[in-house]
């Protein structure tokens, strides 16, 4: 990954695990279980490489993290990269979908109202609020 992906930009690493994960046209032999596992040690080995400011660490390897279906390393992750850079909304916004995606509607809905705080101008946060009330409200029937 060193090789593909610069350290100013370890973005792209989420960019090649999603087409990784594609399925191969060519019908070549590589399971959904090797990119996962391939993509996890990279989201583990971006964790340590300093030379990448620690928020962005956070944010791609939660992301990655979330990708390939490891719930509770993205949790930690992106409760991480919110602790390294509190006042940036995009990392909320991403964490309220995932912990709305991993049923903790609580920490979604709070991860909304602190992200519409920080910016509120930005309207996606009360429409996914909206959603997620409407989710719990579903469940409850």
């Amino acid at each position: 990954s060193d090789e593909l992906v610069p350290p100013s930009r370890p973005e792209f690493l989420v960019t090649l695990i999603q087409a990784v994960l594609m399925p191969d046209p060519q019908g070549e032999k590589v399971t959904a279980e090797d990119v996962k596992k391939e993509a996890s040690d990279v989201a583990d080995k971006l964790m340590n490489d300093k030379r990448i400011a620690e928020h962005r660490r956070h944010f791609v390897a939660a992301t990655i993290y979330q990708l390939v279906g490891n719930q509770a390393k993205a949790t930690e992750c992106w409760l991480q990269a919110i602790a390294a850079d509190p006042k940036n909304p995009q990392y909320r916004y991403n964490a309220a979908i995932h912990f709305r995606s991993s049923g903790d509607f609580e920490e979604a809905l709070r991860q909304c109202t602190l992200g519409a705080t920080l910016a509120p101008e930005d309207r996606r946060f009360g429409t996914l609020k909206d959603q997620i009330r409407t989710q719990i409200t579903k469940a409850a029937i």
